[in-house]
């Protein structure tokens, strides 16, 4: 909504309109400040490094020599001033990255509620679903951002944690890897041997797989590269494209959308392998996409546009909800229902407990929030028969930043299974974090009905990806 705010000190952020006042006088930023300012506001007293940046701000620059950064954050702590400590409100932690170093307050109309307490609305809970890859890919560059590493939906094999949970609510206990993770792979490579490295150009953080398993397409967020495998015999074509692709959405038609990293959506015909002529503008980044299994429908998660809807029929896009920062969708195999997870709290949520929405896909109205659990934003995962859904917390469990209330152990990964019927949870439990300070996993998927797959990727300080022996879970 055009009256929700950020407000810290004597500043107030308005997303939807991209301004900043300081009391009543306007504060008059680029694009790029704005965005960096945000970024800060979102998660305040949190160090980010320039990865998080890198994802969220420079799309098209390369942040990685921190010079851009630090001209635009220059530029920030200027016009923002000094607080009444006489410090910078941007400030830096050695080796962690720039923090904004005050207490922000979310304010949603005529509501205040602050940002590490917001109060719950009196809405329904709610539940959220995933698809299911089935083939891997794994690249030749190892991909270390945190951001990265939780939209990545079934890249190579760095490590996996692979899960058995038993429905009955016993807990977990470690054992020997069984039989049947070799079976799930076997469709990217043989039983008992390694899994197969495809070499691409670039690499990976979303896949699209088509409905008959042929091609897989790839894209990484950043650059103008779209990699399409031939699953039959393993070769790849790079396509070039002219805006940045980001997220990916495999239509019932034949047809691949393509959510554009700095605005709006390329749609290309799978057969022949060629973009269609025209480019639909959606007012800013997309974030991730939900097809409808007719095609006729294409959710986007917009960051600070909110939540969108695209008619593939008449390319009109328009707005669902204007809440900011939902981060993942997932719809369940039926297609009746639209899971949304968000950053920035979400609706009811707060920080280190984002809430996750629910939309009835017909009539796009939300339906219920699940809210209060250790979340921070992470995917989505629904078994085949959409019984129940995975509810992927992220860093919540293991990130300093956080509370860590309801946390079964710390550091840990924490994972949420409800059933969907009447969005109650079933368990919660953490997978290890490998003793890493910053180590974090990846998204869960189901293999049936009654067990799933955890992907772990520990990852330290180096640019390397450190790769653990697996693990079974039952």
């Amino acid at each position: 909504m055009p009256g929700e705010f950020y407000q810290f000190d004597e500043f107030r952020v308005y997303p939807g309109k991209r301004e900043l006042w300081r009391r009543d006088a306007f504060v008059n930023l680029t694009g790029r400040e704005f965005d960096t300012l945000f970024v800060l506001v979102r998660r305040p007293q949190k160090p980010l490094d320039t990865d998080v940046f890198a994802n969220e701000v420079w799309r098209d620059t390369n942040v990685n020599d921190y010079e851009n950064l630090r001209q635009h954050v220059k530029s920030l702590r200027k016009k923002l001033g000094k607080d009444q400590t006489g410090h910078d409100y941007i400030r830096n932690a050695r080796n962690q990255g720039y923090y904004l170093a005050a207490d922000v307050t979310f304010h949603a109309g005529s509501t205040q509620t602050h940002s590490a307490e917001i109060q719950p609305e009196t809405r329904e809970p709610s539940v959220s679903p995933t698809v299911v890859s089935r083939r891997s890919i794994v690249s030749r560059r190892s991909i270390v951002s945190r951001r990265s590493i939780r939209w990545v939906t079934g890249i190579a094999m760095v490590a996996i944690v692979a899960i058995a949970l038993v429905l009955s609510g016993n807990s977990p206990r470690i054992s020997r890897p069984r039989p049947y993770l070799g079976r799930l792979l076997a469709r990217s490579t043989s039983e008992g041997r390694s899994p197969k490295l495809i070499a691409l150009s670039h690499s990976v953080k979303y896949l699209a797989l088509t409905a008959g398993g042929d091609k897989l397409f790839a894209t990484y967020g950043r650059g103008h590269s779209l990699s399409i495998v031939n699953l039959a015999n393993d070769q790849v074509t790079t396509v070039s494209l002219a805006d940045e692709p980001g997220p990916l959405a495999v239509s019932a038609n034949g047809k691949l959308y393509i959510g554009s990293s700095v605005d709006g959506i390329m749609v290309m015909d799978i057969v022949s392998q060629r973009l269609l002529p025209g480019h639909i503008m959606t007012g800013g980044p997309v974030f991730d996409m939900a097809m409808t299994p007719d095609g006729l429908k294409l959710f986007l998660a917009m960051s600070n546009s909110g939540l969108k809807r695209l008619s593939t029929r008449t390319r009109q896009v328009s707005r669902i909800s204007g809440q900011v920062c939902p981060e993942n969708l997932e719809m369940d195999p039926q297609g009746k229902r639209l899971y949304v997870a968000y950053q920035c709290a979400g609706p009811s949520g707060r920080r280190g407990h984002d809430s996750v929405e629910i939309f009835d896909v017909e009539t796009e109205a939300s339906v219920g929030i699940i809210q209060g659990l250790a979340m921070v934003g992470g995917p989505l995962a629904f078994s085949p028969d959409s019984t129940k859904v995975l509810l992927d917390g992220s860093d919540a469990c293991w990130n300093p930043a956080y509370d860590h209330l309801g946390c079964r152990t710390v550091p840990s990964h924490e994972i949420h299974l409800f059933r969907t019927s009447d969005r109650q949870r079933l368990s919660s439990f953490g997978l290890p974090s490998w003793k890493v300070p910053n180590g974090t996993g990846g998204p869960t998927r189901f293999l049936d009905n009654s067990r799933f797959v955890a992907w772990v990727f520990p990852f330290g300080l180096s640019t390397q990806t450190q790769v653990p022996s697996w693990n079974c879970l039952t």
